[in-house]
């Protein structure tokens, strides 16, 4: 789903519902349900399956877009109301859904508030002051670091876009492993590129390298087979790079060997071989 153009008003004089028009709805939407619950299945509208995928929610941010006062100056400029909305539902899956398949459960809602939060958007003017999904500033300051790698503007990014990230702060062969899908499989259906929302999700995880999906994306990209497990040799093939980086630029290198004690002590892996699993 888009937002390509701005949701168009339903006129005064077709907003009358009867009572049993009220009715109806709420013994086939509301009753014996929970309020998150409520809302969920609204948002799945009727779908054969028993979770959210990203299209759920792009009705629910066009209303917000026409509604909310704090967002009415984005009502002449669609493009921004398009990746407004995309940024919005790329943030509330890292959250909510805390899984790269962009699935989310009931009790993910249930779990995260979601509804509440929707209720104090809808008491506060301020937009910004929501901090978790609909900040415009945290939208604005995500776009603009996309915009000014994406140089030709097509909205896709290749290798060498991503590699002057915060003034080439990645290596190559971390790189690598984004554009492999290897942290969260990419929405980018072209080979080589990344699209906008794949962006998101990984700027997401840039920047707060505390939180689980963090973690758990991080994770994905260094575990090079897959096996669950972080071995020495996986950490030698990344840090050897950073290496290399570090004695080009004449900083003080760090050996590999005094690197892996340092993580070895501060996680404390539960094994008898120096390997790293994610619960570590």
């Amino acid at each position: 789903a888009s937002v390509s153009s701005p949701p168009i008003p339903v006129p005064p004089q077709d907003q009358t519902l009867t009572r049993d028009q009220v009715l109806g709805f709420y013994r086939k939407e509301c009753k014996g349900r929970s309020r998150p619950a409520r809302l969920f299945y609204l948002l799945l509208d009727g779908a054969k399956r028993d979770y959210l995928i990203p299209s759920d929610f792009y009705e629910l941010v066009e209303s917000l877009l026409l509604c909310h006062p704090g967002l009415s100056f984005l009502q002449s400029t669609p493009e921004f109301q398009q990746r407004y909305a995309e940024t919005v539902v790329q943030r509330i899956f890292y959250l909510l859904g805390d899984r790269p398949d962009s699935k989310i459960l009931l009790k993910d809602f249930i779990r995260h508030a979601f509804l509440e939060t929707l209720m104090e958007l809808d008491e506060d003017e301020d937009i910004n002051r929501e901090r978790k999904f609909f900040s415009y500033e945290h939208f604005y300051v995500l776009y603009c670091r996309f915009w000014e790698l994406d140089q030709d503007h097509d909205l896709m990014i290749n290798r060498e876009d991503l590699l002057r990230y915060n003034g080439h702060s990645l290596t190559c062969r971390i790189v690598d492993m984004i554009f492999e899908g290897k942290g969260r499989p990419l929405d980018c259906n072209q080979a080589g590129f990344m699209g906008y929302t794949d962006f998101v999700w990984f700027c997401l995880s840039e920047e707060d390298k505390s939180n689980t999906t963090s973690i758990e994306y991080w994770f994905r990209c260094v575990d090079l087979d897959g096996d669950g497990v972080i071995t020495l040799q996986e950490l030698e093939f990344f840090y050897s790079e950073q290496l290399h980086r570090m004695e080009c630029l004449g900083h003080e290198s760090v050996k590999f060997v005094d690197i892996v004690c340092q993580l070895l002590d501060m996680i404390k892996p539960k094994f008898d071989k120096p390997m790293i699993r994610l619960r570590d």
